[in-house]
């Protein structure tokens, strides 16, 4: 039903994430030194994989002697036992992520052969093995705002050392082949330390940048309305932890809500020490945006018929009501045989007050009573002005966040309209209005929307414990996660809290050091 459709919508303003003007954010994510060491390790991972599939391809040389000139070759190679150790990622401020891999072990098999030409010619062959030591891999990874507005992920430096390599011959006669060894070392280390960092090099293109590409900065809301959840710069790395500054707009096509709303600088907060993975800093701009986009686009409106109304209700839209006939006595009088509607109406966007203390949901609008004859024809018998402060709560349901409004500790002012044709408007009836129309009704079809949420979707991430924070003008959502792998397992990280705290979460003061810009 249509009032169904306008309270769906309105929900969106409890729902998603704030607007910028410029560059200021309206939405900002922190990722924090715990989740940057845990993304580490995953990207351990992905490299790994594409390291597993390398193969060296053949070569071949010539080797001048005392004894003649001798060609070899070395072929069937293949890497053996490479398996990377500790892995850690930081920051270069103001270019990228920086990230240090050791390798435990490392191997490398193959054949080789050799043909001496001189008076006395030779040719053998067999297999060779080679023992890796001290070898690493550091890199840079540059993420940068791309022409989309979604994030993207480029390689902009890797460095891949390998240290000592044992090789040792099968077969032939070794005092031959110890004259071409030190140059099929010196050849192995250059082929390997390319395609190290060609390995890299995919997993960055593949798997960081190719998520990246998947994950959705336009985010359809209903009809022509959609989320716009747009980088406005690149990337911010700092020490410590790294920032995406999200534009986070909600717009209707053909409007734009940033001419009516100015949002406010978030505070400038130390992440560096941070206990937790990741964070959502979400302003009240976000919110207020939704509900300008909404409002814009006239959907925030609604009509009640006697249809919508449950059969147990305890007052139904008609005349003969009890309750209505006792506090509107001159309905019944006037129209006996007319089913009422009840046609609302949002006066102003609606907005979110976000402090210390509490959120709040500001609502405005109109409530006309109509009576529908039998011929269909509507004849406005009173309209009252409505004003509500509903008190909300937030909390993250999965990867949603969602929220509560109480109807009980709802402020509802009431302010009838001029030129009623069913008599005075009083207090019985002020009274009815506020207890069935707004608590009963408004607050309630507001609830069944706001409990489902909107998503802050990560591609493959799974929130761990997450908790909701109330700050002056934004809210903070802080949580650990896990990486979730295609056969449903995830890669746990030793950073994270696996149990939520028994006692009262401590104030967000003793977690972040938080420092406001004045309004």
């Amino acid at each position: 039903m249509s009032c169904d459709r306008a309270l769906q919508l309105s929900l969106l303003l409890v729902s998603c994430a704030a607007v910028l003007a410029g560059k200021s954010p309206g939405v900002r994510s922190i990722f924090t030194q715990s989740c940057l060491d845990y993304g580490a390790r995953v990207f351990s991972r992905m490299i790994q994989t594409n390291v597993d599939n390398i193969r060296i391809p053949p070569s071949s040389g010539e080797i001048a002697s005392p004894i003649g000139t001798v060609e070899y070759f070395i072929k069937n190679m293949e890497l053996t036992d490479f398996d990377m150790g500790h892995s850690r990622m930081g920051v270069v401020p103001e270019v990228g992520a920086s990230m240090s891999i050791s390798v435990d072990t490392a191997g490398v098999k193959g054949d080789w052969g050799y043909q001496l030409k001189s008076i006395f010619p030779m040719a053998d062959s067999g297999s060779f093995d080679v023992t890796v030591e001290a070898a690493y891999i550091d890199v840079v990874i540059a993420i940068m705002e791309h022409k989309t507005g979604r994030p993207t992920a480029s390689l902009a430096s890797c460095d891949a050392g390998i240290g000592n390599m044992d090789l040792t011959f099968h077969g032939g006669a070794s005092w031959l082949y110890n004259l071409f060894s030190p140059v099929i070392v010196q050849q192995l280390k250059t082929e390997l330390d390319e395609m190290l960092c060609d390995a890299v090099n995919k997993s960055v293109q593949n798997k960081m940048d190719g998520g990246m590409a998947s994950t959705p900065v336009i985010v359809p809301l209903i009809g022509d309305i959609y989320l716009d959840m747009t980088l406005v710069d690149d990337v911010v790395f700092g020490i410590g932890n790294c920032q995406a500054l999200v534009k986070g707009a909600a717009r209707q096509n053909g409007t734009n809500p940033d001419a009516a709303l100015q949002p406010r600088d978030l505070p400038n907060t130390n992440y560096t020490r941070a206990p937790r993975m990741l964070y959502y800093d979400i302003t009240e701009y976000f919110f207020d945006s939704i509900g300008q986009a909404f409002f814009q686009s006239g959907r925030l409106s609604a009509v009640i018929r006697p249809s919508d109304v449950p059969a147990d209700s305890p007052i139904q839209l008609r005349p003969s009501d009890k309750v209505i006939n006792t506090v509107l006595p001159e309905i019944q009088e006037k129209y006996p045989d007319a089913t009422l509607q009840v046609h609302l109406n949002a006066s102003a966007p609606p907005k979110v007050s976000i402090t210390e203390e509490g959120a709040v949901l500001s609502l405005a609008g109109r409530a006309v009573t109509y009576a529908s004859e039998q011929e269909g024809r509507l004849t406005r018998l009173f309209g009252v002005k409505l004003a509500m402060d509903v008190p909300v709560s937030f909390r993250v349901s999965g990867i949603n966040l969602t929220a509560n409004a109480s109807a009980s500790s709802a402020r509802v002012e009431i302010q009838p309209l001029k030129s009623s044709k069913v008599g005075e408007i009083g207090p019985d009836a002020e009274k009815l209005i506020e207890q069935y129309l707004c608590r009963q009704v408004v607050i309630p079809w507001f609830n069944r929307f706001l409990q489902v949420g909107v998503p802050f979707k990560l591609n493959k991430v799974k929130y761990v414990n997450p908790e909701v924070l109330l700050h002056k003008h934004y809210v903070t959502i802080e949580t650990d996660i896990v990486i979730v792998s295609r056969s449903g397992g995830h890669v746990t990280s030793s950073h994270m809290r696996t149990d939520r705290p028994s006692s009262t979460s401590p104030s967000p003061a003793t977690r972040l050091q938080t420092h406001h810009t004045p309004s």
